[in-house]
């Protein structure tokens, strides 16, 4: 029954969420709490957001899944059922050391928005979910507390799909990474069994001259706590399994393999804060996306250290997640405290496409995209996940338009690197002139 009124209710709206086109009103919502810029920055109070470029897209807010469960809630991940692409799977909790309350897990579906398909009250704020690839009823959430293996909290859980020729007759296992520095694999037999696969320690250079010269005198719970270091995300590579990026509380970014823990692949150095997200591109393999909270999103390319593009935040906050586009291979989205940016780098690299503020100081904490539809989803503080649609959204694949736009920055930046070498060269060949002529 409350589905069929809820159908009522929001058949139009659900209609735009599946791409249906139709004539009916979709009833905007007045109260939807934005500030939009307008093209002379100039914040407006509308209905649908408007772009700070000259460009079609807008965004218009269909609905938000809330409930008296979820109100004052801080909403920390966001996870699609790969099977079931209207079941969106919510974590809610605050992690304060000092905050006790409870976490929620809440199953949301698009055919009935007013109330959750289900709900689960868990005794700490809930850190990460993630659905089983291969079984979909099955959905792993972990906690803000510490377990037998992990000595911190873990910030991020996902299923890994093992390759079919592994000894282990689990093809899908759980990855955790931890604020202890451990990346661990659990494997489901009876119960989980746990074997660290990684442990971050610091990027070389950023070691002190203490840290170096260390003495053998030193008892190993000393070692332990300046030795390592806290891992906060990671992201597996789409087309192989056994590489996977991780962010640091540090700041350095490592790509690291299932296969050989003894030292990281490739390192990036670039953000000085935590990192709090990594996604590789959907279209290009070697290149992927960091959310941290410097102010910055960059973008990196594999067999360069150092980012290729820089992207600051329009309001100097944290970003808090940033994810790449499915549908159009140079589009990403990023939340930043109370903040939406959507970016184009086909349009721009230097401004993005849309900026939306929320006017009654909400933090927005988390954004997905919808799997099959034009919509990303936004989180925040107060237990909300808003649903907008991609307004005159155009899409494009194409994995060489990101490539040639990060070709031509990194070409850009060794343009720039040569210059300065040249300039030094000159300013060292003067200066020697000028000793020998003083001779």
């Amino acid at each position: 029954m409350e589905r069929i009124l809820n159908l009522s209710t929001y058949h139009a709206k659900q209609a735009v969420y599946r791409g249906i086109n139709t004539n009916l009103n979709i009833n905007r919502d007045n109260s939807r709490n934005l500030l939009v810029k307008d093209n002379n920055n100039e914040y407006l109070n509308k209905n649908n957001l408007s772009l700070i470029k000259n460009t079609n897209l807008n965004l218009e807010r269909l609905w938000q899944y809330n409930c008296y469960l979820t109100h004052n809630r801080n909403v920390s991940c966001l996870c699609w059922n790969e099977q079931n692409h209207d079941l969106l799977a919510v974590g809610y909790g605050k992690f304060q050391y000092n905050d006790d309350k409870e976490g929620l897990v809440c199953c949301w579906s698009a055919k009935n928005p007013e109330f959750p398909e289900r709900y689960y009250q868990t005794d700490a704020g809930v850190t990460s979910l993630s659905f089983s690839l291969k079984r979909p009823n099955l959905l792993a959430v972990k906690r803000f507390e510490y377990d037998k293996k992990h000595t911190s909290p873990v910030w991020q859980i996902a299923w890994y799909e093992r390759d079919r020729s592994s000894e282990i007759n689990n093809i899908e296992t759980l990855i955790s990474i931890s604020s202890d520095g451990r990346i661990t694999q659990w494997i489901l037999r009876k119960e989980f069994e746990a074997t660290d696969i990684m442990r971050l320690k610091p990027y070389q250079s950023s070691q002190t001259a203490c840290q170096i010269l260390k003495t053998n005198d030193e008892t190993n719970s000393n070692e332990y706590f300046s030795n390592f270091v806290g891992g906060l995300c990671f992201d597996i590579r789409l087309n192989d399994k056994t590489i996977y990026l991780c962010g640091t509380d540090e700041g350095p970014i490592h790509r690291c393999s299932t296969i050989y823990n003894e030292k990281y692949l490739e390192s990036y150095i670039g953000h000085t804060a935590p990192v709090y997200k990594v996604h590789w591109s959907p279209f290009a393999e070697n290149i992927f996306l960091s959310a941290s909270a410097d102010w910055t999103v960059r973008l990196w390319m594999i067999g360069y250290n150092r980012s290729s593009m820089i992207f600051s935040s329009s309001n100097s906050k944290i970003f808090f997640d940033a994810i790449w586009s499915p549908k159009s291979s140079t589009m990403f989205c990023c939340v930043s405290e109370n903040t939406i940016e959507i970016w184009d780098l086909s349009k721009s690299t230097l401004d993005p496409i849309c900026i939306a503020n929320s006017t009654n100081q909400r933090t927005l904490t988390s954004i997905a995209y919808a799997t099959d539809s034009d919509c990303v989803l936004v989180g925040t503080s107060d237990g909300a996940v808003w649903i907008y649609h991609l307004e005159n959204f155009s899409s494009s694949a194409n994995a060489n338009d990101l490539i040639t736009i990060v070709q031509q920055s990194l070409l850009s930046q060794l343009d720039s690197l040569e210059k300065t070498d040249i300039h030094r060269e000159a300013s060292l060949t003067s200066t020697q002139s000028n000793l020998i002529g003083n001779d």
